[in-house]
């Protein structure tokens, strides 16, 4: 064949593999009215009485291979407590109504597809799919989550445990991650404010703002959390939502 031909052909096959891709990565995710979200509703019980309070619910998962399902836990030891996913999501009323932060604990490439299957076939099922958002701190098995059409949130390092504290390379790692994964939004920790949402202000910020040491202080940072525009979600640790 003639050389040309076949240089043609790569070319195209390129090109629709790239559509193809962009296709598949656009997400519908739309934030709710209010920025503060309830933190580890792991419990059924706990998610019950806070779904009645609270726009945004946080789960942590944990994928067993051994059973080829996905729990609400933290930990692989947490699904003795045999809360699947999809057992959490029928313990509530109307999930349709809220929107869920899921905390996927053990997601890597080599299990990316199958945990994606798992959250794609519950959130058809229970019509949420533009209700969720993934968050990992490995951006290529997100990548996996993303081209299934589902938002993704890249877990940002909390540089403040590093022994060298050099933001220049903190920011240079985030940035080189966001800009393959160009996930929906990113979070982290609340000690990386004002760092994270000043140093990427046209990324959506996540913050988690647990677990709280002093209450008044705690509620008087979130309300300055939430008065930052491009933090769209700060988790929380309280009985019910707060005005900011």
């Amino acid at each position: 064949m003639n050389k040309n031909i076949i240089s043609f052909l790569v070319i195209v096959l390129l090109l629709l593999s790239a559509c193809n891709n962009k296709e598949n990565t656009i997400t519908s995710f739309k934030y709710p009215k209010s920025k503060i979200w309830a933190h580890n509703a792991n419990d059924t019980l706990v998610a019950q009485t806070k779904e009645d309070l609270f726009n945004g619910l946080e789960i942590d998962l944990v994928y067993s291979e051994y059973q080829d399902l996905l729990f609400v836990g933290h930990d692989l030891w947490d699904t003795i407590k045999d809360i699947t996913f999809d057992k959490w999501l029928s313990s509530l009323k109307k999930t349709e109504n809220k929107c869920y932060w899921l905390d996927v604990k053990n997601i890597n490439i080599e299990n990316a597809e199958k945990i994606t299957t798992h959250i794609l076939d519950a959130t058809e099922k229970f019509k949420i799919k533009n209700k969720v958002i993934i968050e990992s701190p490995d951006h290529n098995a997100l990548q996996n989550v993303k081209n299934a059409g589902l938002a993704v949130l890249l877990w940002v390092d909390n540089f403040s445990s590093w022994e060298n504290k050099d933001t220049v390379l903190w920011k240079k790692i985030v940035t080189d991650k966001i800009n393959i994964l160009k996930p929906d939004a990113i979070s982290c920790f609340y000690h990386m404010y004002p760092l994270l949402s000043d140093s990427f202000p046209e990324m959506n910020v996540h913050y988690w703002n647990t677990p709280i040491y002093e209450i008044n202080s705690n509620i008087e940072l979130t309300k300055e959390l939430c008065r930052v525009p491009n933090v769209k979600v700060v988790l929380v640790d309280y009985d019910e939502p707060i005005k900011y």
